[in-house]
């Protein structure tokens, strides 16, 4: 590193997929294996020092998180009534967009509850 300042391991920061591994992170490697494959060194030159900016921005602070609302949905069991689709349809809207997570979580419960309508909502 540039200097003797620590960076932080974090997902996510730099943008959806790159993940920054830094002071007690790891990096898979030579001669480590994954069922039982070696990973193996392509190019065996040293690894480039990351550009000043990169590292201002790698250590820059998190923008302070807004904590959102949870809003739970319950779904009709055995013994009650069928849930509402209309109310169904409306509570999705609170759930953002790319919360891939959630949408998982409310996708599975719908098509435990009914496969065909669950998808179609």
């Amino acid at each position: 590193m540039p200097d003797a300042h620590t960076i932080q391991c974090s997902t996510g920061k730099l943008g959806i997929g790159i993940d920054i591994r830094g002071d007690g992170g790891y990096v898979v490697a030579p001669p480590s294996t994954v069922n039982g494959k070696a990973y193996k060194v392509l190019n065996a030159t040293a690894p480039a020092m990351p550009p000043s900016w990169l590292v201002e921005k790698i250590r820059a602070k998190a923008e302070p998180q807004v904590q959102k609302s949870v809003t739970t949905v319950t779904l009709a069991t055995e013994s009650q009534s069928q849930p509402d689709e209309a109310k169904l349809r409306d509570a999705l809207k609170f759930i953002a967009a790319d919360n891939y997570d959630d949408w998982l979580k409310v996708g599975m419960a719908l098509h435990g509850w009914n496969a065909t309508a669950g998808l179609c909502l």
